[in-house]
């Protein structure tokens, strides 16, 4: 899913216009951060936690970096909400500018 989230801003970057293209520029820094830090700082860890066959309470040692990965994951997910209705008005005008076709 975090792969497939990237294509959609990738198509924006290189069809868009140069509005668009900066909005989905930022959107990709954000989508960068938050999800690469958490895949960088969480993923690891669940990996080791789920390869293990009893429960070892020294595997969430450092809860904290984890605590810090959602935050920061979060945050950029809120952060996105602007550049993300901005695109939205951004194609509600262009589609108020189009002509009706009259059937």
């Amino acid at each position: 899913m975090v792969l497939c989230s990237c294509l959609g801003p990738t198509l924006g970057m290189v069809r868009g216009t140069q509005e668009v293209q900066r909005r989905f520029i930022l959107l990709s820094i954000f989508s960068f951060i938050g999800s690469g830090s958490y895949m960088a700082v969480v993923m690891p860890r669940y990996l080791v936690i789920r390869a293990r066959a009893s429960y070892q309470p020294e595997l969430f040692d450092g809860w904290e970096k984890v605590l810090a990965a959602r935050i920061v994951l979060y945050t950029t997910t809120i952060l996105s909400l602007h550049p993300l209705f901005a695109l939205q008005s951004l194609a509600e005008v262009r589609d108020e500018e189009r002509p009706v076709k009259k059937c």
